[in-house]
């Protein structure tokens, strides 16, 4: 699904964004932002979204596997409830919506507590990007089948009440209502609106595009993950990232030089990302996506020696080199649950 590195308040005036593996937040009214105390003792910062007063914010740690709220101005992380990465999360009034591999769009009281499934999945699905619509009667996300695209998706609604979901987009993921009456979409880089009747919650016009070039995760070359780095604010005014407008070509690594200088690295085509490089600068390590599996490589920058993969079992995350270069750390599901393995 991806993980949204950038939140607007419901105000306007404030944007919080990942960097660093911390928060910062940023004033509209500044040109810098800064580092939101207690963030950086959270390790693997990932999902940031604004509580309905803009005064604090509940994020995901990788490192605690839970969900973690914590006051705008600093302070203490507190556990709202041990999760598994979530895909996608929104915070209203009633509470804390998030999707689960596995089960489904599930709600936690912001205080705390155990979540409760509203929006069960199907077998075969991935579901994500969830939001409690305004009157809270139904919840609009993100759904798609497990061998499809989030290009192939679907943008669907579940009344909470009891009723089939109901479909509204058919191509395209991380839907999102808006003040104007309006349901905010991604397809590849491009965000599109389309006439949205919150009452009958169904679609009233067709789909325009208002964006073009939205940032968006790629899983593997022309694959992007569901989640596109946009928010609204209760205004309707839009924050996001920067990205191509289409996104069907792999990435590849390169090394700069202080003088501005570019030299790629000798690798295949295919997605790469999370690059280190070693303290003494011998190698880098970083990630490979391929076939939606996650490995993780080394590639020694002294010499014509190719790229060499280090795992195999399992999916594997954020390599980080050993200060004396002889390790390297990472996150793998190689054993079931998540945790940080090494290597040689």
């Amino acid at each position: 699904m991806g993980r949204s590195v950038v939140a607007e308040s419901p105000d306007g005036n404030n944007l919080v964004y990942v960097a660093n593996e911390r928060l910062y937040l940023r004033a509209m009214s500044s040109l810098e932002g800064r580092v939101i105390a207690g963030s950086e003792m959270a390790a693997g910062v990932i999902n940031p979204v604004f509580s309905p007063d803009g005064q604090a914010l509940i994020f995901y740690s990788t490192a605690d596997r839970a969900l973690k709220r914590l006051a705008i101005s600093g302070g203490t992380a507190v556990t709202i409830c041990p999760a598994d990465i979530p895909f996608g999360m929104n915070w209203d009034e009633e509470g804390i919506v998030f999707g689960q591999n596995g089960k489904g769009i599930v709600r936690v009281s912001a205080n705390g507590g155990t979540p409760v499934v509203v929006a069960a999945v199907g077998k075969g699905e991935v579901v994500g990007a969830p939001q409690m619509l305004p009157d809270r009667r139904a919840v609009l996300f993100s759904v798609k089948k497990t061998d499809e695209i989030w290009d192939q998706g679907q943008i669907v609604v579940q009344p909470l009440e009891g009723g089939e979901r109901k479909t509204l987009i058919a191509g395209g993921a991380n839907g999102r209502y808006v003040p104007t009456g309006h349901l905010v979409f991604a397809l590849s880089g491009t965000l599109f609106a389309v006439p949205f009747d919150l009452a009958r919650l169904a679609i009233t016009g067709s789909s325009v595009p208002i964006v073009d070039g939205v940032a968006r995760n790629q899983m593997e070359p022309g694959n992007t993950s569901g989640v596109a780095q946009f928010s609204f604010c209760s205004s309707g005014t839009l924050a996001y990232r920067p990205g191509p407008s289409v996104l069907d070509s792999g990435m590849n690594l390169a090394l700069f030089n202080r003088n501005g200088g570019l030299q790629p690295l000798t690798l295949p085509q295919g997605h790469y990302s999370s690059p280190r490089v070693s303290a003494d600068g011998r190698f880098a390590a970083f990630e490979r996506t391929e076939g939606g599996h996650i490995t993780v490589w080394v590639y020694e920058l002294v010499g014509n020696r190719a790229a060499q993969q280090l795992t195999f079992g399992g999916n594997n995350r954020a390599p980080v080199c050993s200060a004396d270069g002889q390790w390297i750390a990472f996150q793998s599901d190689r054993e079931g649950d998540l945790a940080i393995f090494r290597q040689r």
